[in-house]
């Protein structure tokens, strides 16, 4: 380096040609500049005098450059910074930290540098006071279902749930509840009791809940999809001896010790419910998230609670008579229990969809339309499925919705603006949170999209929740500076059900609160505060994803693959090698002496695990590359398409096969014509639920036929979906074959031109 010096840095940077983002220095982006040499003043020959002055320059070399020199004072310096990056109060605010650290230093020098709190007590109160103040009364000493039944005894004649052609008014939803639940409280439920729910979409969902409830018992969701396995581990861990099901899905639980209900066309009526004892502090629900060794956690939430979020959302946004609310949640998800309970604590209409409608976004249209839809709640995913369907068909979009909430996942930037063209009058709220706190704890109401916003802001406290970002000293962060996002207040659930030693672990006392017994959530997120105070989520501090909305941990998958007896080694991983296309894909190495068979593995899987958590694809690889540390390398993974193994390939043949192919191409955006064979699971190429609404939409276009969703996932492979529109379109007297030819050759054109 010496040798060199006086190369210029510029003509280096250019000769390497070496990979850089052009916004950043390529060298470094801060620097700290330390001048120990005393400035000196030199008497020269003469009445000369030479001393050293300083100049301002016109330009920042760097980022931020901290120049600090000695004097007999002390320290002294200046901060340097590109003001196309940070304004003067940002610059203010940065050295004032910088003071508060070596002041802090100097008065106890045996403190570690990172447990030196940098804010001032007035920011430090403005993070803690007065960014949480968030306190309103709430009906704090009603259960969730007692607001529901006052609902009932004000308007019992008022719908409160429409599925299919069924109409259950408030009076009748109460007096099947009630009846139900004294059928559930001879068969020995009670206070402090856990009672398994199972069912597909029917009016008997929300008879169901209320009975669980009012029998003053939480209830369970256990997904009738699930595998096995899984249903089996989950009903160990919550200890699980009643089931509320259907007829049809009885007999998923046989071979386990429980007493089942089913509850098929429940239509028993009683004026009263039993008389339970049950407290704001009882349990509403168990819900199951995935969990990082293996097995999934139970999350334990209490009625004070829900009330709390519930009744904030419907003042809120003032939902009540008159509002209808469209439930695509899966009941196993914490979003559905707003969509159920909180519309009916409200005194709205849940209008449910019927298995078969669940995930049609023609349906969904159909339905908010037909039944004056007026609030939609559901993960960023399902509304762009929506949005994706109705920029097809604008003159289906619902014009009756006015409020659109949101969360669970990130929401892609563009999609707010996307359904404000459809529907103008649509307000859209962004929703954060935790399973673990509430179903819902910061909100921001997306007004306007700004053009420089990467992610959509997480939002600001809700009524009687409570954010904190903090860093390694334990206190709040500076402002933009990034650090683990705490939750609590009157939402934070009680921990998870048998784990006492995870609870300890997430769920810790909250040092900034002076009533005893007070607890913050440990959400593994890493956030940020705007200067406003609002938050803005930057990603996590583990290996733990969203996928589509569902929570997953990547450790729980990989736990589940080792069990393969050909399985050695396994990695699992959340990529996104195309944005907004996020997918897990599984790394496998075979055991010793073990043949392995990505296909068979795959099978095993999901006979183990949820459909969600099953990956996208299966790379086999002979080892895990390592780096010279003897780490997993983790950026040398290859791309699914490199690595994935040879599967036979059977060009499409029929003009029909020709055509899905090419709409196949574009939508999972593959440049090689011959990239999609006949024998091709669309799932398996990197497809899924939002991808598949893109397919059918672009079918439609082409072929005047209606094709359901479901249509793609029963008929995944290339030679069955074609197949599938060719009955399709015997059943409706269109001749799908010759339309076919006639796109093909329309495609040649283009190609030709």
């Amino acid at each position: 380096a010496f040798a060199h010096q006086d190369l210029p840095f510029e003509l280096l940077v250019n000769a390497l040609e070496v990979e850089r983002d052009p916004s950043c220095n390529p060298l470094a982006q801060a620097m700290l500049v330390f001048l120990n040499v005393p400035p000196t003043r030199v008497e020269l020959s003469g009445d000369l005098t030479a001393e050293g002055v300083r100049i301002d320059r016109e330009s920042a070399q760097f980022d931020l450059c901290l120049y600090l020199g000695e004097t007999e004072g002390g320290l002294t310096g200046h901060l340097e910074y590109n003001v196309d990056l940070f304004d003067a109060a940002t610059v203010d605010r940065l050295l004032g930290h910088f003071r508060n650290l070596l002041e802090r230093a100097v008065a106890d020098p045996s403190r570690h540098p990172l447990e030196i709190p940098l804010l001032s007590e007035a920011e430090r109160r403005r993070a803690v006071e007065a960014w949480n103040a968030t306190a309103v009364e709430f009906p704090a000493e009603a259960c969730l279902h007692e607001l529901f039944e006052e609902r009932a005894a004000a308007a019992p004649e008022a719908p409160a749930l429409v599925c299919g052609g069924v109409v259950l008014t408030y009076g009748d939803l109460d007096r099947r509840a009630n009846a139900l639940a004294h059928h559930l409280a001879a068969r020995g439920a009670g206070r402090g009791g856990r009672v398994g729910v199972s069912l597909e979409r029917a009016p008997e969902v929300a008879i169901a809940l209320l009975a669980v409830l009012k029998a003053g018992c939480a209830y369970v969701p256990l997904d009738p999809d699930y595998p096995q396995e899984r249903l089996a581990v989950m009903l160990e861990t919550a200890d699980l001896r009643l089931l509320v099901t259907q007829e049809h899905l009885a007999g998923r639980f046989d071979g386990f010790d429980l007493d089942r209900v089913p509850v098929d066309g429940w239509a028993e009526k009683s004026p009263f419910a039993p008389r339970t004892g049950v407290t704001p502090e009882d349990l509403v629900y168990v819900i199951f998230t995935s969990g990082s060794t293996g097995r999934p956690k139970g999350v334990m939430l209490d009625h004070r609670g829900r009330v709390s979020n519930f009744t904030d959302f419907n003042r809120r946004f003032a939902i009540g008579a008159g509002d209808a609310v469209l439930a695509v949640s899966s009941l196993s998800f914490d979003m559905s229990a707003y969509d159920v309970l909180g519309t009916l604590a409200g005194g709205g209409t849940i209008v449910l969809p019927r298995p078969e409608e669940l995930l049609e976004p023609a349906s969904w249209a159909g339905l908010m339309e037909r039944h004056r839809v007026t609030v939609w709640h559901s993960v960023p995913a399902m509304l762009e499925m929506l949005v994706d369907r109705l920029e097809a068909r604008p003159e289906t979009a619902p014009q009756a919705l006015r409020l659109v909430l949101l969360g669970g996942d990130w929401i892609p930037v563009s999609l707010p603006d996307r359904l404000r063209r459809l529907v103008p009058g649509a307000q859209v709220v962004s929703l954060g949170g935790a399973t673990e706190v509430s179903m819902d704890s910061t909100i921001f109401l997306i007004e306007a999209v700004d053009p420089a916003w990467k992610s959509i802001p997480y939002g600001v406290p809700m009524a009687n929740q409570l954010a904190y970002v903090v860093g390694t000293d334990g206190g709040p962060t500076p402002v933009g500076v990034a650090g683990e996002l705490l939750l609590g207040g009157v939402g934070v659930g009680q921990g998870y059900f048998g784990r006492a030693d995870f609870t300890a672990e997430r769920f810790i006392p909250d040092p900034f609160s002076t009533q005893p017994g007070r607890r913050l959530y440990r959400t593994g997120d890493l956030a940020r505060y705007r200067q406003d105070g609002v938050l803005e989520l930057l990603g996590r501090m583990d290996h733990q994803v969203k996928i589509r909305g569902f929570r997953i941990e990547l450790g729980e998958i990989a736990s589940a693959l080792r069990k393969h007896p050909a399985v050695g080694e396994v990695v699992v991983l959340a990529r996104e090698d195309k944005p907004g296309a996020k997918r897990i894909v599984a790394y496998l190495v075979a055991a010793p002496d073990a043949v392995l068979d990505a296909e068979a593995v795959r099978d095993f899987a999901r006979g183990r695990l949820p459909g969600y958590m099953v990956p996208a694809a299966f790379v086999v690889l002979d080892a895990l590359p390592l780096t010279p540390n003897r780490k997993l390398d983790r950026k040398a993974l290859p791309a699914p398409e490199e690595g994935a193994p040879e599967r036979e390939h059977v060009a499409p043949r029929t003009a029909v096969e020709q055509v899905l192919a090419a709409i196949w191409r574009s939508v999972l955006g593959l440049a090689d014509p011959a990239a999609i064979g006949a024998l091709d699971n669309f799932f398996e190429r990197g497809g899924h639920s939002l991808a598949a609404t893109r397919v059918v939409t672009q079918i439609e276009d082409l072929f005047p036929l209606e094709v359901p969703l479901r249509t793609l996932f029963e008929a995944p492979t290339l030679e069955e979906l074609a197949v599938r529109l060719e009955e399709l379109g015997a059943a409706t007297g269109v001749e799908v074959a010759p339309i076919a030819e006639a796109v093909l050759e329309v495609l040649a054109g283009e190609d030709a031109s």
